[in-house]
């Protein structure tokens, strides 16, 4: 007898029943419908449902990452297509559109582990999506924290409505994995560099649940910063897509973008902007291989099962249209890589423009101060009893602040092999020099830097650099790395070898080396060769009159008067403060190892 199951959840919008129906012989049942409307899975429960779903269906499989996490366990990987063979070249070769669906990369906001395996399960046994997977390729990561999803508890989203038990926002080693994707210090990081350069996925989903204002939708979203793609991606992301998926979503799951205001405790009252995902966030990485890319971000106010029914409806539908345009996703992500491979000059740095705004209608609630009764100072508060609708400005243009041309290539020596795994890591093709040779180069030092006054995901980045170039002859050894600028991966190699970027390798610590010199002098031996090189050096003499007229701290410190002539003497290291990544500008003839 065919099993006939009815699973229902009361949506808390519109009194919607959410029917998974008939299952065809043989379906599940996951842990949140098995459980009620407020339980999230469990890890090991993730795992075992899409195994067992596996082990039920020929169009699921689950790859395993062996070692592939900071918790010592693997990373998985569910992959659902009706092709027999799950690789990503035969199916590429069959021109398959790829997407990726990122769950618990917060374990503490877990919506996005239950519906992915709603979604997956329905996938596999439902009539009505069989022609879908006849041209995608649905690739799962079911909890990408595993060590986060280990730490459960009830307690550490203090603001968040449900579900009973959920994970830690930080990974086994106490990192937010969802900063992680450039600097890849977290072993799911590295593992998921990997994936991703291998899968390519064309559509990135990540799932989230928000923090911050109150308001009445269940979901908002995060698309791809549009002035960081190429224009056909963003032309079809806000005309088609964005504008599409929160008119389906608006039918159960009312949806917007996502609502970062203005300023802290600003409520949305006065318009909210986009959110600008660098490449240390999840959709900021997807943007350097031209993938479009989103992230949900449920309501954290609103009751957990609407959060996961929210989330997805959403991936399922951005399945749909995905599906529909699949030719124009394809020839939009050809052209793209095309043209990043030519393109002269990137972008190394955005600001916000904040005149520039359309409006778009939003419903929130009334915002009002009130005198906080713990701390006795005023606070924001929302009044649920009084909803509003009305035009809000959405500021959602970004202008560059620094651009940079590409070189023709990088020169990036070998003892540098944090930089170079990174690079290795995300398929970027590096060549390597085949003997030892002096080259014509384009160094940078750094004039002004600020590292940070307090850590940060592991790491003290550095700011506010300011770069001095100049053009030296130096010698390369056998073995250093050449990166050519002719790759479908230039926009990575640009926004991790430029030191000015927002997430250069130099932000991130990986060439601290260079701020500290490894030579000094004795003053009361080099006062000699000090008081001899101004003697010959006129204009060394100068320089210093100069320096000692114009900086009050600098008169009466013979120190610093000494180490002012001896940075300008040739006994001064001219590695410190040299960033040792050098760009060869102009196309010459490098003796590489064959």
């Amino acid at each position: 007898m065919k099993n006939t199951r009815i699973l229902l959840h009361t949506a808390g919008i519109g009194g919607l029943f959410w029917f998974l129906g008939l299952s065809l012989g043989w379906a599940q049942t996951t842990p949140h419908e098995k459980n009620g409307a407020n339980y999230s899975a469990t890890y090991t429960e993730a795992i075992a449902f899409y195994e067992e779903l596996a082990n039920g269906s020929p169009l699921v499989e689950v790859k395993t990452y062996a070692d592939g996490t900071d918790a010592g366990l693997p990373l998985h990987l569910v992959v659902i297509t009706n092709n027999p063979v799950k690789h990503p070249v035969p199916l590429r070769q069959a021109d398959r559109r790829f997407v990726l669906i990122l769950n618990g990369i917060h374990p503490g906001e877990p919506c996005g582990v239950d519906a992915s395996m709603a979604l997956a399960r329905d996938l596999a046994t439902q009539p009505a999506y069989k022609s879908m997977l006849e041209h995608l390729v649905v690739c799962i990561v079911p909890v990408y924290n595993v060590g986060g999803a280990l730490n459960r508890n009830s307690t550490s989203r203090a603001n968040q409505n449900g579900p009973d038990g959920y994970g830690f926002r930080g990974n086994a080693r106490l990192l937010d994995l969802n900063r992680d994707f450039i600097k890849a210090d977290s072993r799911n990081a590295q593992t998921f560099n990997r994936i991703f350069t291998e899968w390519r996925p064309d559509v990135f989903i990540d799932t989230h649940t928000s923090n911050g204002a109150d308001y009445q939708y269940t979901m908002t979203y995060i698309p791809t910063q549009k002035d960081k793609v190429h224009p056909a991606v963003a032309e079809y992301m806000n005309t088609v897509l964005n504008p599409q998926l929160e008119a389906k979503l608006k039918e159960n799951y009312p949806m917007c973008p996502y609502v970062q205001t203005m300023g802290w405790q600003t409520p949305p009252d006065s318009g909210i902007s986009a959110f600008l995902e660098t490449p240390r966030y999840s959709t900021g990485y997807a943007a350097l291989y031209n993938t479009i890319g989103y992230t949900t971000e449920s309501h954290m106010l609103k009751p957990f099962a609407d959060r996961v029914g929210g989330t997805y409806t959403f991936m399922l539908e951005l399945l749909k249209y995905v599906n529909r345009d699949r030719t124009t996703i394809g020839r939009m992500r050809r052209d793209a890589d095309a043209s990043v491979q030519k393109q002269e000059e990137f972008t190394l740095r955005w600001a916000l423009d904040p005149t520039v705004s359309h409006p778009i209608n939003f419903r929130g609630y009334t915002a009002t101060t009130i005198t906080s009764q713990v701390t006795g100072q005023d606070r924001l508060t929302y009044d649920q009893n009084q909803p509003w609708t009305r035009e809000i400005p959405y500021y959602d243009t970004y202008k560059p602040v620094i651009k940079v041309k590409k070189p023709y290539a990088y020169i990036v020596p070998q003892a540098w092999r944090e930089a170079v795994e990174r690079l290795e890591w995300n398929g970027v093709a590096l060549k390597r020099l085949g003997e030892d040779v002096k080259v014509p180069v384009e160094v940078s030092y750094l004039d002004k830097f600020q590292p940070s006054p307090r850590p940060y995901e592991g790491h003290y980045p550095i700011s506010g650099i300011e770069l001095r170039r100049e053009t030296q002859v130096l010698q390369f050894r056998a073995g250093d790395y050449v990166v050519f600028t002719d790759q479908v991966a230039n926009r990575y190699i640009v926004e991790t070898l430029e030191p000015e970027a927002h997430d250069s390798y130099l932000h991130w610590n990986f060439f601290d080396e260079i701020f500290q010199r490894k030579e000094y002098f004795s003053p009361y031996i080099f006062e000699e060769t000090a008081q001899k090189m101004l003697e010959t050096d006129p204009a060394l003499k100068q320089k210093l009159q100069e320096k000692i007229q114009s900086d009050s701290s600098f008169v009466n410190n013979d120190w610093a008067q000494l180490d002012f002539i001896y940075r300008n003497s040739p006994h001064y290291e001219p590695s410190h403060l040299r960033y040792p990544v050098v760009r060869i500008n102009e196309k010459q003839k490098l003796p590489l190892a064959k």
